[in-house]
């Protein structure tokens, strides 16, 4: 049975706000976005002001704070916030900069597991969760909806709703078309066409009169309404390549100040991947030319996070160019990038046994502590019977 968590923030992106102007604390503020408000404070709502209704309208109340929506601020509190969720589970997948899927599958008790990251987000970001827990990703999410509500009716500062297995149409039947989320929206509004407002009714149509409206979407629709939804959590978190760029404005031609750049490129590659607790295995070097792009690529012979040791191979990358213009943008970028738990017990170097047993042992405490106690299935070598090992000198 599947175990997966979507976890929400709902006071995110105003959070990000704040911490970049400490001013705006406890003021009412909204955050603006194409005309439209994204985000409003506490202080805000209490007067009416809701994410949705028109900036401009908002803007009347007087004492209000206004800011348009900086994505930048939010792109850098969700690194923070997903890499929490990487500590918890392999396979983390960003929905929104303020929201997530987790799949706790194996990782150990899910509830347990949901309540501590919860913990960790407010002790570390300070912001409220919302947490929905179920078998899929479309119940998941519905849950962290209905967390939202509960959250808000019984002033709890998060909320985990969990959905049970077997209670996945009781709890569905009642909820509107319009949460079916992955669905397209022309689907739920044809639905509603049909006189069909609840996922309930829409689970009593056969499945033949939903083929005859809705084509190659009924088996979709149908499952949804059902509470099934095979859709896997992907891994996006940490992402595939670790990526860090400088610019020049007046172009660069001394290889002096490029090699000092590239070192400091390569510490900030080197802290990335010591936050996401992985190893580069490729590590490619791009310049941005006059005469267009030249891009070196190399693999690691040692997959590394070590910060003197990408230098260097940037170092060498560079020495492979053949630079015959000035240099406007260098981009050096980690990829093949692998979880770095610890080393293989022949790679210790003159560890006696004992020592490497008490290593292994503390590795394996680790990985089980981070991943649950059924992530490891410990084997007995394999002994031949004497009968196969006599054969074996005969025919090969």
């Amino acid at each position: 049975m599947r175990e997966i968590i979507y976890i929400h923030l709902p006071t995110f992106h105003l959070k990000m706000q704040i911490q970049a102007e400490p001013d705006l604390a406890g003021k009412p503020l909204i955050l603006e976005e194409h005309g439209f408000v994204k985000a409003a404070s506490p202080e805000a709502l209490m007067v009416g002001i809701l994410p949705g209704s028109r900036a401009n309208a908002a803007r009347h109340y007087l004492g209000l704070e206004s800011r348009p929506y900086n994505p930048e601020y939010s792109r850098k509190g969700a690194t923070v916030f997903w890499e929490i969720l990487s500590r918890f589970s392999p396979l983390v997948e960003p929905d929104s900069f303020d929201g997530a899927f987790v799949d706790l599958t194996g990782c150990g008790n899910a509830s347990a597991l949901a309540a501590k990251l919860a913990a960790t987000i407010w002790d570390t970001l300070g912001l409220i969760s919302n947490i929905g827990r179920a078998q899929n990703k479309f119940l998941a999410k519905i849950a962290a909806a209905e967390a939202n509500s509960y959250r808000q009716r019984y002033r709890f500062s998060s909320f985990i709703k969990a959905i049970y297995p077997g209670s996945e149409r009781s709890f569905l039947a009642g909820l509107p078309v319009s949460t079916l989320w992955p669905l397209d929206a022309k689907i739920t509004r044809k639905l509603t066409s049909l006189g069909l407002y609840t996922i309930g009714e829409v689970a009593e149509v056969p499945l033949d009169k939903l083929f005859k409206e809705f084509g190659a979407d009924a088996q979709r629709l149908a499952d949804l309404c059902r509470g099934v939804d095979p859709e896997p959590v992907r891994a996006l978190y940490p992402p595939p390549q670790i990526v860090y760029r400088h610019n020049f404005l007046e172009g660069c031609t001394d290889k002096e100040p490029l090699i000092s750049v590239l070192k400091q490129l390569a510490a900030k590659v080197a802290a990335a991947l010591d936050r996401s607790v992985r190893q580069a295995r490729c590590l490619t070097l791009l310049l941005a030319t006059e005469d267009g792009e030249i891009e070196q690529e190399r693999w690691l012979r040692n997959p590394t996070a070590n910060s003197s040791a990408l230098a260097y191979k940037a170092i060498d990358l560079l020495n492979a160019c053949l630079i015959t213009s000035p240099i406007y943008e260098v981009s050096l970028c980690a990829g093949e990038l692998q979880l770095a738990i610890g080393e293989q017990l022949g790679f210790f170097a003159e560890l006696a046994k004992v020592e490497k047993e008490q290593t292994m042992d503390e590795l394996l405490l680790s990985i089980k502590d981070r991943f649950g106690l059924d992530s490891i299935d410990l084997a007995k070598a394999y002994t031949p019977p004497r009968r196969e090992l006599i054969l074996s000198r005969y025919y090969h």
